[in-house]
């Protein structure tokens, strides 16, 4: 859900908040 933050999927409900 989270295509904006360049992060490593591992947890989208962690990269929300990031």
């Amino acid at each position: 859900m989270s295509t904006l933050t360049p992060r490593p999927a591992t947890a989208t409900n962690s990269s929300t908040a990031v």
